[in-house]
């Protein structure tokens, strides 16, 4: 007797195929992450097609965040150092 192999590979997989509630939960991981590195520099509201624009735009928002550092080291408010409108206020 041939085996029958089904045409979907999830059914003939040896491997458990993970579930909607880790895909759900690596997703919610993921987009946490990415909004974490991205409100800092300001990369969420990015709206430029170009590339030297860009790369104009993330030195100026590395800068920017430099000087809000130095600034919250300097007025000993080490714990506002991903805000400067908290870190000025």
């Amino acid at each position: 007797m041939i085996p029958i192999i089904s045409i979907n590979p999830r059914n003939s997989s040896d491997l458990p195929q993970p579930s909607g509630f880790t895909d759900d939960k690596i997703r919610t991981i993921t987009e946490r992450t990415n909004n974490i590195v991205k409100n800092p520099l300001g990369l969420s509201t990015l709206k430029i097609n170009k590339t030297t624009a860009l790369k104009a735009e993330l030195i100026l928002a590395g800068i920017t965040q430099l000087i809000a550092l130095i600034i919250s080291y300097k007025i000993n408010k080490k714990h506002r150092i991903l805000s400067i409108k908290s870190l000025i206020a």
